[in-house]
């Protein structure tokens, strides 16, 4: 490109129209850069290499913008799916605490019908000895009596219950000795001695017997055998 400012020369004399002059190609010179400028920019007065890279930058941004809110959506969806796993496991473990409370409750239950049972069987007031009914059978006459108390029995709707039972050769003025006949299987034979713990009193009348429960009544038949002394 040629100069658009002509140089002074050496020893040359500046007059007031050769500086005005000099002036005037200077600001030519300007405008040309100028008039370059405009014609290297776009719309709003900028260079199109910068405006094109700033297009760039915003759609890189705009993408980046749109990923983050995906990202945040799917947060917000992984929070809502963890706070509905937490309610879960805390009922499950609420659900847990029962079982184990009910367990235990039932545990006890089982002891103390063990140790029911235990001294029920060790009560010497309850079951006689052989060696008892020996001396017993030979003091006096004794007759033994059957007689079965049903679980289907039980009179009342609430304690105390009441059971008659028929039995021939009984009477009134007899007090006989009465034990419960067990089964020979084991587990019945257990719930045949509970459910005998359960009956407070057996009393006699002429050709009967009565029996009474002031609490539970058996849920299984008890045979009885009873020996009355004469």
């Amino acid at each position: 490109m040629a100069d658009k400012v002509t140089r002074f020369t050496d020893n040359e004399v500046v007059t007031t129209a050769v500086f005005n002059q000099r002036v005037d190609e200077t600001n030519a010179a300007f405008a040309v850069v100028d008039e370059a400028i405009d014609g290297l920019s776009g719309t709003g007065g900028e260079i199109p290499a910068i405006r094109e890279k700033d297009v760039q930058q915003d759609a890189r941004l705009g993408t980046l913008e749109t990923a983050a809110a995906a990202a945040e959506r799917d947060i917000a969806a992984n929070d809502a799916r963890d706070d509905v796993q937490d309610t879960q496991i805390a009922e499950l473990g609420a659900t847990l605490g029962q079982h184990g409370t009910d367990i235990t409750g039932l545990k006890t239950d089982v002891e103390s019908h063990s140790q029911q049972i235990a001294a029920h069987v060790a009560d010497t007031t309850v079951h006689i000895t052989g060696a008892e009914r020996t001396a017993w059978n030979g003091k006096a006459t004794t007759s033994t009596l059957p007689a079965t108390l049903t679980a289907a029995g039980w009179v009342g709707e609430t304690a105390p219950f009441t059971q008659e039972v028929a039995v021939a050769g009984i009477t009134g003025i007899m007090n006989p000795l009465t034990d419960i006949i067990l089964s020979e299987e084991t587990d019945t034979a257990i719930a045949e001695l509970e459910a005998w713990g359960m009956v407070s009193s057996i009393t006699t009348g002429d050709g009967k017997i009565t029996a009474r429960c002031l609490e539970d009544k058996p849920e299984v038949d008890l045979n009885l055998q009873m020996k009355a002394v004469q």
